[in-house]
């Protein structure tokens, strides 16, 4: 979460645009729930270690998960160079096929974090991609692929969704987008993540859906990574986003999220260093509530 201390005091120079008042569906609501609970399960170590356990958040903040029948796929411990971390589950309650990336937890995910020089990147004309948050992906690409392929074969049919939160959501929304440009069809959710390339990156990532998934990108309240690295950094969002707008703490209801195009942060930055970092932790729920109770 480097990202976010460096950048605290820059958050209120983001620009803003409007925001569109449209509530989310009950359906989509239910869905950004049980991934956002996927991103916190990916905190826990207990859920990047080994293959064939089912999923549990200790702390207890990830119930839709921990009562689900889980298995876990692949295990990503902690890459060597990058320290990306995470899993891929069976989902047989849900029948579902869930990649999720876990957020920073260690110097080199720091290193990740702030390695934001955008370096050229072939998916597109003109796209340029975070250099930090590409080999952090590209440490786990050739695993990840293998074991999202493997799965779709063996469970036919069967949704990909591909998750995490801050770090995890700039992983996944990566992860997402190169596993379409492979062909198939993956559904993204993400939550407080921080962008990850220019406008034609953006434009290109954007564009993908509906037709090879949905782009389902969570901001909550005051919470300013997802409008990080800044703009005059050359970098934009995916569009669209979702932004909750329920306090820190309370559980939001459909009507409490509202679409937002881009880049629109109309209301989504304020208050003090504090607010913003407790607004990063609480999406539906306290996201990082492993990690906290693991270095506490």
């Amino acid at each position: 979460m480097l990202l976010l201390t460096l950048f605290l005091a820059a958050a209120g120079t983001i620009s803003a645009l409007p925001l569109e008042k449209r509530a989310i569906s009950a359906t989509l609501f239910a869905q950004g729930q049980l991934y956002n609970q996927y991103s916190a399960a990916s905190y826990c170590p207990s859920n990047d270690g080994t293959v064939g356990h089912d999923l549990s958040c200790v702390t207890g903040n990830c119930p839709l998960v921990q009562t689900a029948n889980t298995s876990v796929y692949l295990a990503l411990p902690g890459s060597p160079n990058t320290d990306t971390a995470g899993f891929l589950s069976l989902d047989y309650t849900n029948q579902l096929i869930v990649l999720s990336f876990r957020g920073s937890e260690s110097t080199k995910n720091d290193i990740v974090d702030i390695s934001f020089t955008l370096r050229s990147y072939s998916r597109c004309s003109g796209c340029k991609i975070a250099s930090g948050f590409y080999s952090a992906w590209q440490d786990v690409a050739s695993q990840a692929t293998s074991a999202v392929t493997s799965a779709m074969a063996a469970n036919p049919g069967w949704p990909v969704v591909v998750t995490g939160h801050s770090l995890g959501g700039a992983l996944a929304t990566i992860a997402a987008a190169e596993l379409r440009a492979g062909g198939l069809s993956v559904d993204m959710y993400t939550y407080g993540s921080p962008r990850v390339g220019n406008q034609a990156t953006a434009a290109w990532i954007s564009g993908q859906a509906p037709a090879q998934g949905a782009n389902m990108r969570f901001t909550h309240a005051g919470d300013p990574t997802p409008y990080l690295p800044p703009l005059s950094f050359g970098f934009r969002n995916v569009s669209p986003g979702y932004h909750i707008t329920s306090a820190t703490g309370t559980f939001p209801t459909p009507g409490d999220i509202v679409v937002q195009d881009g880049d629109s942060v109309e209301n989504a930055v304020g208050g003090s260093s504090e607010d913003q970092y407790e607004a990063h932790v609480w999406y539906y729920n306290a996201t990082t509530l492993c990690y906290t109770a693991e270095t506490s």
